[in-house]
């Protein structure tokens, strides 16, 4: 029996895990590498290893845990999938560690973002939250938001949107992967666009941000009649929650905020009345 658990893994200084050393490398090159390097410096068998940072958190690593208890299977679904692709990117879960991998398994997933509900492309963006950096960092929010983005378009009055290779706050090269929708200026009815103005608002204030910058429309770059008005309705019903309290820092909030009133006062009265500024 102590063959089988013969390796302790500490996950973010919050929980331990004993487990086979041979059944978790065998799909982590990662992993292995720690392991080896670890086998150097100390006796592992007595101290562990320590991994900071790990996505998710010891959750993250109970999924993949049993991803590798269960010979390189486990059911993906929208609920957990940005969590088990960001967890096999972190701990390199892909062909060079073994041909029946996670990283290929979730990419595969993924793949078939556009078919997914609007409802699903939310809950997915909402759930990536807790680990946003290394969501971030290996292209899974900008994937869900080009999706969500192509949701938006198709589900809204043609006048309102349009495409765009090019963005002025994104690279070449986000904005050709990105291809994405651009929310286009000009006067319309409430009724038009605000289908989604609610739905958006569980999402936190850094993925509102990397939602505006692949439009362009970030900061100083806002002169967007319907992503102000959309700002101004996200804004308010952050700082006005059922409990009384704010789910973020109200540091986070503050490019938003900026974003806002760049577009209230470029618009001035041609847009806003005083007593319509703040409808939601």
């Amino acid at each position: 029996m102590s063959e089988l658990c013969d390796l302790q893994i500490h996950i973010n200084g919050q929980h331990t895990f004993f487990l086979s050393e041979k059944i978790l490398s065998k799909y982590s090159w990662k992993l292995r590498k720690i392991i080896k390097q670890e086998k150097r410096r100390t006796q592992i068998r007595r101290s562990g290893i320590e991994i900071d940072d790990f996505p998710g958190g010891p959750d993250g690593f109970e999924l993949i845990s049993r991803f590798c208890y269960n010979n390189g299977t486990i059911s993906i679904t929208v609920e957990n999938v940005s969590l088990l692709h960001c967890c096999s990117v972190f701990l390199g879960m892909s062909e060079k560690a073994s041909p029946v991998n996670l990283l290929h398994q979730t990419e595969e997933f993924l793949d078939g973002v556009f078919y997914w509900s609007w409802n699903e492309i939310v809950t997915c963006l909402k759930n990536c939250d807790p680990f946003f950096s290394c969501a971030e960092s290996c292209g899974l929010i900008q994937k869900l938001l080009c999706s969500l983005l192509a949701k938006i378009a198709q589900n809204s009055d043609v006048s309102l949107l349009s495409f765009s290779s090019s963005s002025s706050s994104s690279s070449p090269e986000t904005a050709r992967s990105l291809n994405s929708p651009v929310i286009c200026n000009g006067s319309t009815s409430r009724k038009a666009w605000a289908w989604w103005f609610q739905d958006l608002t569980v999402l936190s204030p850094k993925i509102i941000e990397h939602f505006l910058r692949a439009l362009g429309s970030f900061g100083s770059h806002n002169n967007n009649l319907v992503l102000t008005r959309f700002l101004l309705h996200y804004l308010k019903t952050a700082l006005h929650s059922n409990d009384g309290s704010i789910r973020y820092a109200s540091t986070e909030y503050r490019g938003l905020a900026d974003t806002a009133v760049h577009g209230v006062v470029l618009m001035g009265k041609t847009a806003f009345s005083c007593r319509g500024l703040f409808w939601c």
